[in-house]
């Protein structure tokens, strides 16, 4: 599978002062499938779909990070620079 890394990851706060960083499409969608947090997850799913069409080249790793950095958001996951 071809790793592209994103121009800039997202970092998210999982608990205070500890980080994870996603720095690819394929981190992205691993994290979505296997990490997400239990609740609303209507828009993990939709970001999990564009992080899987990036991955077949019907989608870009752009879409990927976004839809991904909106499903953080949606979450309320804390995203940190």
């Amino acid at each position: 599978m071809d790793v592209r890394p994103w121009s800039s990851p997202v970092r998210i706060e999982m608990a205070p002062g500890r980080i994870r960083i996603i720095g690819s499409t394929i981190e992205a969608a691993t994290f979505l499938l296997k990490d997400w947090p239990p609740g609303e997850e209507s828009k993990a799913v939709w970001a999990y779909r564009v992080c899987r069409e990036a991955q077949a080249g019907t989608r870009t790793d752009d879409d990927a990070r976004s839809a991904f950095f909106l499903a953080c958001w949606d979450a309320g996951l804390r995203t940190v620079p």
